[in-house]
């Protein structure tokens, strides 16, 4: 599977360019941030007060899957263990497609916090090889 290339640049997703070129993604990780970092679509019941949108990918609306994730809805979250387990959850969701999709045997997430309270992710996924791909946010 090949993809173009997103990774963090400056605090965002961008795609990095090498002499004015795209670059091109033979592994799992643009999947993966994508996944992660497109804003899924919540339900009323789970739209904090201090949001107006249930945001959401428009492609959904054709389709009618859920693409992205909830981590959206933790931004003004406490910094506690459940925090904690909220983000992994609302991870391992997002992240699930690729177990339906048999492009991984199994998917692990674990989070915490940085000094500057700053939610930190690192993933790892077990190719169906065998490989291992870790990825750290």
């Amino acid at each position: 599977m090949i993809d173009l290339a997103i990774d963090f640049i400056e605090n965002a997703l961008d795609m990095p360019l090498i002499k004015g070129e795209l670059q091109a993604d033979e592994t799992l990780r643009s999947a993966v941030l994508v996944s992660l970092f497109t804003d899924q679509r919540c339900e009323d019941s789970e739209l904090p007060a201090c949001e107006k949108s249930k945001r959401g990918y428009f492609g959904d609306a054709l389709y009618g899957d859920k693409t992205g994730s909830k981590l959206w809805l933790l931004n003004r979250s406490k910094v506690n263990a459940d925090t904690l387990l909220k983000a992994k959850s609302y991870i391992l969701d997002a992240l699930n497609w690729l177990l339906e999709d048999g492009l991984v045997s199994k998917i692990e997430a674990i989070c915490s916090f940085d000094k500057n309270k700053t939610l930190k992710i690192n993933i790892t996924l077990t190719q169906k090889d065998g490989n291992l791909l870790s990825l750290n946010t």
